[in-house]
């Protein structure tokens, strides 16, 4: 539906309509001085009967009359000079429109239609404010050992995407306590003042002992939304499934307990087989019909793949099957300081949904001899399925995956490279992903600009858009914007524009660009290119972000510095931050 929005602004189009009286075929331009639409030359007469219909994005073709998604002007005014105009200086969901004027005599049967012109809309500036800061606990647990491999906060991971969920109104928080526990914290949007907590009797690291604490053992909660199923996975760093899974409707249940849930399992399915050697369990949620997948890692750092398996709404889980195998084909070291690898496995960027898409990035870390150290990682992937991801095509469409005579995505499939990133770039795995309004995705990494050794880490930010990527920095006029922590990329689908969330320099950072930026000369700067750093918050955060966002509503979870480098628990809270200066939708 649309939605008028009158603070934006807007570009003025013209346009000539030929094959009437009077009517004239000159070349018209584009102007950013009010708001109106413009038909000029119909008819000398003035008596004449004007169409203007105006739809979101740049087809050619309108969509049929009557689509939701066109605006229909009919009998629009002259103005002085006879011309006819539209004001739609409301008009105000997409960066980017697309209209076309009919017009005909009075005593004229048939439509004369314009070509179809393009226009930008001038966006006001991205602004973020802080809407206030609400705590989930007090003492989520830290890991601070000085023996730890993984030591910090399990809560907000970049390799997590889902330590906090929202369903029908509900916010939902999965964390351990400051003994270990697992818990599920739940709350209404609004009409809830305080939380319902549910502690189980599961605890992370299972033995308790805080020298096997690790910040991969990330915990993670999912919706199922066509049953209102809980779902539950956490404690995972090669280690059997942990797994719990509610009655259907306990979501939205009056009364929230452990009554709800199952017993702890390591199958997906009650009496099914173990689900061995997981890490980084992703839950995504299909939007076309709201089906629930889980993602995970099977096997090790240097030598894994990919398995992905279906909810099927009745408290069920199909097969697991392989989507990316680590463990097929050779990579040649271009740097030829390390030799040549067999084994790899594949840290993904996040899943990314969109209608009925999925979209995975990802990027390869290698193992160079039987049991050798992983080496650095490489290079950007990519994959999308339309048909709830049995079959994956490349960029391009080609299929890469079908379970069939193409069982899994590995290193030789076709068209998979979308970015070169060197191994001595420093690229971080564990990025983020996610989709704009028109398909289009676009995914934030860190990685030096070079080989060099020398030059810092910084934000790149890279889209797809139809069958090309492109790439940059994540900066502005002045140099590339600081990166500290693996960042969160968010979109705004109403604008499409671009939030990347991140903690640098131990505070909450948040870096915004517009698809379309209007430089008030006349000429619009290209997609997401002008970046802005348009929020420093005050509190020190000790890891990462996980988040939602939520109508105009940036939700970031994000753990506390302990008090003292030996502490073990620290605030678990909400950041919440507003993406305008409207009331909260």
């Amino acid at each position: 539906m649309w939605k008028f929005v009158s603070r934006l602004a807007f570009a003025v189009l013209t346009t000539s309509i030929g094959g009437c009286t009077g009517c004239t075929t000159d070349a018209t331009s584009i102007t950013t001085t009010s708001a109106r639409l413009n038909a000029t030359g119909i008819c000398e007469s003035g008596d004449c009967d004007v169409h203007f219909r105006v739809w979101a994005g740049e087809d050619t073709e309108a969509p049929p009359l009557f689509d939701t998604a066109v605006l229909e002007f009919r009998g629009m005014p002259a103005d002085t000079e006879g011309d006819f105009f539209q004001d739609v200086s409301g008009l105000g969901e997409y960066a980017r429109y697309s209209f076309r004027a009919c017009g005909k005599e009075a005593a004229e049967t048939e439509f004369e239609c314009a070509n179809t012109r393009h226009f930008t809309v001038a966006l006001p500036a991205p602004a973020v404010s802080e809407f206030g800061i609400v705590e989930v606990t007090p003492s989520a647990r830290l890991y601070s050992g000085d023996e730890l491999s993984f030591a910090g906060s399990p809560h907000g991971s970049a390799s997590q995407q889902d330590a906090i969920t929202f369903h029908d109104g509900y916010f939902f928080v999965v964390f351990y306590d400051e003994n270990h526990r697992v818990s599920l914290a739940r709350r209404h949007y609004w009409n809830d003042t305080s939380w319902t907590t549910i502690t189980f009797s599961e605890i992370v690291p299972p033995t308790g002992d805080p020298d096997d604490e690790d910040t991969h053992d990330t915990p993670n909660v999912a919706i199922s939304p066509n049953d209102g199923r809980v779902h539950l996975a956490y404690g995972h760093h090669v280690d059997d499934l942990r797994y719990r899974i509610s009655v259907a409707g306990a979501a939205t249940a009056t009364v929230f307990d452990a009554s709800l849930f199952s017993a702890e399992r390591d199958s997906l399915n009650a009496g099914g087989s173990t689900i061995e050697r997981v890490t980084y369990p992703i839950f995504a949620t299909r939007e076309s019909d709201d089906q629930l997948f889980l993602f995970w890692r099977e096997g090790s750092s240097g030598k894994g793949d990919i398995l992905m398996a279906d909810y099927e709404d009745d408290g069920t889980w199909s097969t697991p099957r392989k989507i990316i195998d680590g463990l097929v084909g050779t990579y040649v070291d271009p740097t030829g300081t390390y030799g040549d690898s067999s084994d790899r496995n594949p840290y993904l960027n996040d899943v990314a949904t969109f209608g009925d898409q999925l979209h995975l990035s990802w990027c390869w870390r290698e193992k160079v001899g039987n049991g050798g150290s992983p080496l650095p990682n490489h290079d950007l992937m990519f994959a999308a399925s339309g048909d709830a991801g049995v079959v994956w095509h490349n960029t391009a469409g080609t299929v890469i995956r079908d379970g069939a005579a193409l069982p899994a995505i590995h290193l030789d499939s076709d068209g998979i490279l979308v970015q070169p990133i060197d191994y001595g770039s420093k690229l971080i795995n564990s990025g983020s992903t996610a989709i704009d309004s028109l398909g289009n995705t676009h995914v934030v990494v860190r990685h030096a600009q070079d080989t060099s050794g020398t030059t810092p880490q910084r934000y790149w930010h890279y889209a797809r858009v139809g069958d090309t990527w492109t790439g940059a920095m994540v900066g502005d006029a002045d140099g590339p914007f600081a990166a500290g922590r693996r960042p969160k990329i968010f979109i705004d689908r109403t604008t499409d524009t671009l939030y990347v969330a991140a903690v640098v320099a131990g505070k909450a950072r948040i870096y915004a660009a517009q698809r379309t930026t209007d430089n008030g000369d006349g000429t619009v700067s290209p997609d997401w290119s002008v970046w802005t750093h348009v929020y420093t918050g005050s509190v020190s955060y000790q890891n990462e972000f996980n988040g939602r966002l939520i109508g105009n509503s940036l939700i970031l979870l994000g753990q506390r510095v302990g008090a003292t480098e030996t502490s073990v628990s620290s605030p678990l809270e909400i950041l919440w931050l507003l993406l305008d200066s409207d009331p909260v939708r």
